[in-house]
């Protein structure tokens, strides 16, 4: 197996992983220590909504009586502002805003996913324009919209817990990465690591090369025979001069008879 080959079997599988995981869990939102979120990496470019947001309240060990007089009597789920916001209206988590970019991945993970299959059926498909313009680009993109995400992430939740200690003095509120995050960044780098190695290797000599003498030399007569079937005589004695068999030697001579001037 050569690079360009095993680039083949990288892509394909590489780009299944990106569009799976795309909408699968990728961050998770808890409030003292309960789960008040698991969003994808389609309900992120959608946009989370305010009744994603929502818990019982005896999660929190809340007691209906807490209530009384407040309107809120045999209420038992508590709904949270998408944006997070505290008790400073300048701090929300805006990466919980919709993000169009994202939608981006899914088709970066179809395209390589299609080039890795295609290029199985037919390794020609396997060019500098596809792995250019196919994988290298398209990858390096989707992980600097990951990049791009993740530093918007950091920076408003830095801020929420900021706030929040500042007003209370314990940050209530915590994110952690699921695996759905961490492995649709390796199906990119894994994408733009096989593309970068295919463009590499571009040019290589081919595995034929290393053939046995004896395989070596039957493709060599194989491909004489095309060319005296197409009539190129010419062509067909440069092959078989190069093989040393006395089925080549039989061949050129039947050419002689059949083209004795050399056409």
């Amino acid at each position: 197996m050569n690079f360009r080959q095993l680039t083949t079997f990288i892509v394909g599988p590489a780009g299944f992983v990106i569009l799976i995981f795309f909408f699968l869990p990728w961050i998770t939102v808890s409030c003292s220590g309960t789960e008040i979120l698991d969003a994808s990496g389609m309900k992120l470019a959608s946009g989370v909504e305010e009744n994603d947001f929502e818990v019982d309240a005896s999660d929190f060990g809340l007691d209906e009586s807490m209530f009384e007089g407040s309107g809120l009597e045999g209420s038992g789920d508590i709904e949270f502002d998408s944006t997070l916001e505290v008790d400073d209206p300048g701090v929300e988590a805006s990466f919980l805003d919709a993000d169009a970019k994202l939608y981006l991945l899914p088709i970066i993970g179809m395209l390589a996913l299609v080039i890795g299959a295609g290029s199985y059926f037919e390794p020609r498909l396997l060019n500098s324009v596809t792995v250019i313009g196919g994988l290298i680009l398209p990858s390096l993109i989707g992980v600097i919209i990951m990049l791009i995400k993740y530093i918007q992430i950091s920076g408003d939740m830095s801020d929420i817990e900021e706030q929040s200690i500042a007003e209370g003095g314990i940050n209530l509120i915590q994110l952690s990465y699921q695996p759905g995050w961490w492995l649709t960044i390796l199906g990119l780098l894994a994408v733009f690591g096989a593309g970068a190695l295919a463009f590499l290797t571009e040019g290589q000599p081919s595995a034929a090369v290393a053939l046995p003498v004896d395989e070596l030399e039957k493709r060599l007569m194989e491909e004489a025979r095309a060319q005296i079937q197409a009539k190129n005589y010419g062509e067909a004695r440069k092959i078989l001069k190069t093989v040393k068999n006395p089925l080549a030697e039989q061949w050129l001579q039947k050419l002689d008879e059949i083209d004795p001037f050399g056409s």
